[in-house]
């Protein structure tokens, strides 16, 4: 039997690695029925013994694959109660995840806790120099292992530890005890995280400080540094796996490796054997995470192969690669980046060859830079073919300029990976480096500077939570279907204008706003929640504090009433802290009004945060952001002016006018409001965030659509709603919640 080249054993497998990424997500009860059905399936096609390879290989694989997920899990999901016991353990960190002043995660692995294995996220709240701790340390302290948080509502951290293996999150207080024992990290870790500091060093040195955290995280998969909006801008274009080491990188490499061994002229086996040592050194250097591994193994199941003097066969190495990451690491069925590498390798394999058989038949008419675009046009269409659904299902959002932009993208991240090996190669030659380094960082700049411009423009991403794009999205599976039912050359046609349906309706959907109700997103991180609600593109309320989920929902119902539902401008008046940074500095990337809750005046974390939140505001042309009170400014053509504390005790609480270009608006934070001598012109109003005071003062000259006073005291409302000097008209709408 062919290994490399069996497709009835390739067919096993795809049921097999499908069946286990379902499962991740059904209830054992459904597991349970899954089981029962193929089981009867399995005795039917023995019984009937037609087509045994294909029908009794599937349902064998299905009923591997959810007794595998059974006892795989029962096995690993070792995941410990959170009862805020404190017990006793010595454990080794094999990952610095993030550290500062304060506090450090990292990920270790357990030596002795109750006698059981298992690996854990640690929490360091600060106990001293958080900085002597190192990779490869034996650890004896005290813990308690707690649930995980949900800092940020566009990261799931059970997720993300999940499908790599851990599911405990512990916790080592200030005041346990706590000893570093010894250092076991092994000589070969040490040599690559040399490696890395010495690629790093060179690109530091040759390129500008401006490209240098995109070609870090280009070529050795270092994202520490990577600007927040670099990620949100990929994102919104629908290249963010450019970013993330995956089998695109190593494909590019190994392509290079092989162009290199031709020039020269070399054996093919030779070529091969190069690649094979290339991969295992890269997959070690960049992390080995999954999407990196499939790729990896799949090369060294093509590559060995041409050893053996056997013909391979892409799908029979793909499926072989996932099954045995799958095999020795069942939790990366939760790795929604090795999912959409299977997805997106899987249709480029199945759906590229018949699309390349027509740009070849239209090569000679249309011209080679035509040809060229249009083939670069169908690897993305072939990617995104069986990519789409974990996509939509996973992130609930669609770019609709993924195919141009992975066109444009992919080539430019194409030069960039194949001049960084030959700058490193070459760094000792100082000409030919200056040389190489500066057309690195050239390519560099016009990636960010493009993405940042690009990203600007407003529709290039659309809501999946919508009914009608999943209408759609069933309508494409079902043309893909009848496309490889019927194996004919119009199949084709069918399945590409089922995909046109589908961009038609998520089209139709954002223009027409057919569902589009407001969004509800709560988090809570050190007892400083966060609530954002979002209406079409736009957030139109957001506010923090000590607020409950069931007093977060209520006011959802008051901003997705009729009161909101009509086009208004775009803005929100609440506070945040630096607490709260991280779950909201996504959410103000659009055009509205954002107030600044901000540390004490003169702390270390102003400057930053500060900064942060200007370049954030700055980029999106965010109506207003200050955060120097007793100054005046500008930003994005919007005067703003700081005025002074409203009390000794809370100096950090502003409250500004901001005068736009076209509107006024102001601003209102714990019982201040102030107004222009002009007038207040503008849809809506909000009036309150954390208590209103009884002294509040609103001005006669406030001219809106819609007032809206929040208040927990019902005194204090119904005496602002019989204050004469608020004039609304029949066509304007007085909203009013306890």
């Amino acid at each position: 039997m062919n290994i490399f080249k069996n497709r009835p054993l390739a067919f096993s497998l795809l049921v097999f690695l499908s069946t286990q990424f379902i499962l991740s997500e059904l209830s054992p009860v459904i597991k349970a029925v899954m089981l029962a059905v193929s089981s009867v399936g399995f005795v039917i096609s023995i019984l009937l013994r037609k087509r045994f390879d294909l029908i009794t290989g599937a349902f064998g694989a299905l009923i591997f694959a959810v007794i595998f997920g059974y006892a795989a899990f029962n096995i690993f999901n070792t995941a410990y109660p959170c009862d805020n016991t404190v017990r006793n353990a010595e454990y080794e960190i094999y990952d610095i995840s993030y550290r500062s002043d304060d506090i450090a995660y990292f990920k270790a692995k357990v030596k002795s806790l109750d006698k059981r294995k298992t690996d854990f996220k640690v929490s360091f709240t600060y106990y001293g120099d958080s900085y002597a701790i190192e990779e490869g340390d034996v650890i004896s302290s005290e813990l308690k292992f707690v649930e995980f948080e949900e800092k940020d509502p566009s990261f799931d951290e059970r997720r993300y530890y999940a499908s790599i293996g851990i599911f405990n999150s512990a916790v080592v207080e200030s005041d346990f005890r706590f000893e570093i024992k010894e250092n076991v990290k092994h000589p070969f870790n040490g040599f690559l995280e040399a490696v890395r500091e010495k690629a790093g060093s060179v690109l530091k040195k040759y390129t500008s400080k401006e490209s240098l955290p995109l070609l870090l995280s280009l070529s050795t998969g270092d994202k520490s540094t990577l600007d927040a909006s670099l990620k949100r801008d990929f994102s919104r274009l629908g290249i963010s796996h450019m970013l993330a080491i995956s089998g695109m990188h190593l494909s590019i490499l190994i392509n290079c490796i092989f162009v290199f061994t031709e020039l020269m002229k070399a054996p093919k086996r030779k070529a091969a054997l190069i690649s094979v040592i290339v991969t295992v050194f890269y997959i070690l250097l960049t992390g080995a995470s999954a999407s990196v591994l499939r790729a990896g193994i799949m090369l060294v199941i093509m590559n060995s192969s041409l050893f053996l003097r056997r013909q391979g066969d892409s799908l029979t190495s793909l499926t072989l690669a996932v099954f045995l990451i799958i095999l020795f690491s069942p939790s990366s069925v939760y790795d929604i980046g090795l999912i959409l590498s299977f997805t997106s390798t899987l249709g480029i394999i199945i759906i590229l060859p018949s699309l390349m058989k027509l740009t070849e038949k239209a090569s000679e008419r249309i011209g080679r830079v035509l040809c060229w675009m249009l083939s670069g046009i169908c690897v993305t269409l072939g990617a995104l073919t069986f990519s789409l659904v974990p996509m939509i299902v996973y992130f609930e959002e669609f770019s609709l300029a993924a195919v141009l932009t992975n066109l444009l993208f992919g080539h430019l991240v194409t030069a960039i990976l194949t001049l960084i090996p030959i700058l490193i190669c070459i760094s000792w030659f100082e000409l030919f480096a200056l040389g190489t380094g500066f057309v690195l960082d050239i390519l560099a700049r016009a990636v960010i500077e493009l993405s940042r411009y690009i990203s600007g423009f407003e529709g290039l991403t659309i809501s999946c939570a919508y009914p009608f794009v999943f209408y759609g999205l069933i309508l494409y599976l079902i043309g893909v279907a009848i496309a490889f039912v019927l194996k004919k050359r119009g199949a084709l046609i069918i399945c590409y204008c089922s995909w046109f349906a589908f961009i038609c309706i998520c089209l139709i959907v954002y223009n027409a706003g057919f569902g589009e109700d407001a969004r509800f997103i709560y988090s809570s991180y050190k007892n400083n929640d966060a609530v954002i609600m979002r209406h079409k593109d736009d957030c139109v309320y957001f506010d923090f504090g000590n607020i409950s989920k069931s007093g977060a929902r209520a006011a959802f119902s008051l901003v997705n009433s009729e009161a909101l539902a009509s086009e208004t401008d775009a803005w929100v008046i609440g506070a945040y802290s630096d607490n709260c940074l991280a779950s909201v500095r996504d959410y103000i990337n659009e055009k509205y009004i954002a107030s600044v809750y901000l540390p004490t005046p003169g702390s270390k974390e102003e400057k930053i945060i500060a900064e942060e939140i200007l370049y954030y505001a700055d980029k999106a042309q965010t109506d207003i952001v200050f955060f120097e009170y007793g100054k005046s400014f500008s930003v994005c053509g919007a005067s703003v002016y700081i005025s002074k504390p409203l009390s000794e005790s809370r100096n950090n609480v502003y409250s500004a006018y901001i005068d736009f270009n076209s509107r006024s608006c102001a601003y209102y934070s714990r019982g201040y409001f102030e107004y222009s001598d002009d007038g207040f012109d503008a849809n809506t109003v909000f009036l309150g965030s954390n208590g209103v005071s009884k002294d509040l003062y609103v001005s006669p000259r406030i001219e809106c659509d819609t007032l809206i006073i929040e208040s927990a005291n019902k005194v204090i409302s119904d005496q602002i709603k019989a204050d004469k000097r608020i004039e609304l008209s029949d066509k304007r709408s007085f909203v009013n919640y306890n």
